[in-house]
């Protein structure tokens, strides 16, 4: 993972109220992690997911991330998350950087 997806892994992993997701994520034998906004989900998403789910062994989970809008989950080993619910602190940052082109790639 790169350093900004480690930390986003771990301000969600402080987040109380993933507490329940904490534990679905000790019973499993690994977990896979993604996030998207709608757009993304629209593209790429759906498909990832879909694929995901017809094709990962069973007792992986896939934890989803979804900035601003509900995806469908096809399986009850799709759990989803409301992102910007679960990690405010993401709003400042995006608030502080929106004018910066490096922290949009250019």
């Amino acid at each position: 993972m790169t350093p900004a997806e480690n930390k986003l892994v771990e301000l969600l992993a402080s987040r109380s109220s993933l507490a329940d997701a904490s534990a679905q994520l000790d019973k499993s034998v690994g977990t896979a992690v993604t996030t998207f906004h709608e757009q993304g989900y629209l593209e790429t998403g759906r498909t990832m997911i879909q694929s995901f789910d017809d094709h990962w062994p069973q007792d992986i989970q896939l934890h989803v991330f979804a900035e601003d809008f509900k995806p469908d989950a096809p399986s009850e080993r799709i759990i989803v998350h409301d992102l910007l619910a679960e990690c405010p602190e993401l709003l400042a940052f995006k608030e502080r950087h929106k004018d910066n082109p490096l922290a949009h790639g250019k």
